[in-house]
Formats: C-alpha cells, sequence, structure tokens
C-alpha cells in the first residue's frame, strides 16, 4: 500500500522520477524499521521509485488516561531475564487505571522527492 500510495502520488504530480520518500511511522504500529525498508526496496523494482531512497522516522507514542489526566509515553517493562522482551504496559504510570493511545499510531508519506 505505502509504495502503490507513493506512485499515484508522484504521477499525479507529473513526475518522471522519485528521488527520496520521507514517511514517519508511529512506535504504536510495532513495525521492525529494517523489514519496512526492506519490503520497500523489494517493491519498487522497474517503478519510478527504482533508486529511490526511504527515510523512516519514528514518532514516540503517547497515551492519556481519562481516570487521572496523565498524558506521556507509556511505560516499559523491563523483563528480560524472564522471557528477553522489553514489554510496554498501556496502565497509567501514575494512577494504574488503563490508558488510550492519542499519538504513535501514524504511517504517514511526509515527503516525496521528485524529478519532472
Amino acid at each position: 500500500m505505502l509504495v502503490e500510495n507513493i506512485i499515484e502520488t508522484a504521477e499525479e504530480n507529473g513526475a518522471k522520477q522519485v528521488m527520496s520518500v520521507e514517511v514517519e511511522i508511529g512506535e504504536f504500529t510495532f513495525l521492525n524499521l529494517d523489514q519496512v525498508k526492506f519490503c520497500y526496496s523489494t517493491l519498487i523494482g522497474d517503478t519510478i521509485l527504482e533508486g529511490s531512497e526511504i527515510i523512516l522516522e519514528t514518532k514516540k507514542g503517547v497515551v492519556k488516561c481519562d481516570s487521572c489526566g496523565y498524558t506521556g509515553p507509556i511505560l516499559a517493562i523491563d523483563d528480560s531475564e524472564l522471557y528477553g522482551l522489553g514489554l510496554l504496559s498501556f496502565s497509567c504510570p501514575e494512577c494504574s487505571k488503563i490508558t488510550r493511545v492519542i499519538e504513535g499510531r501514524e504511517f504517514i508519506i511526509r515527503r516525496i522527492q521528485m524529478k519532472r
């Protein structure tokens, strides 16, 4: 979908070649940036994107607690001894109630540099 959207936008703007693409990816999409780069490079062959660079920027996630009003990052739990993973807790770090995500689910094409 990303590659299709970039090609469509570039063609609508009369592009002959895309040089670079800047994409903002929210932390809570849980996408692996290396995998996104790999998929991009795999899908751009024989298109106006061929040879272009993808620049990925991660946007930190922000949650809001409707109970106490906390707004900020989520709590990261280090359980590396148990599972070898870092876990994220969506419980409020102030009052332990459930929070809701207000930022960090974005997947936005910010800029397309192209030749016409």
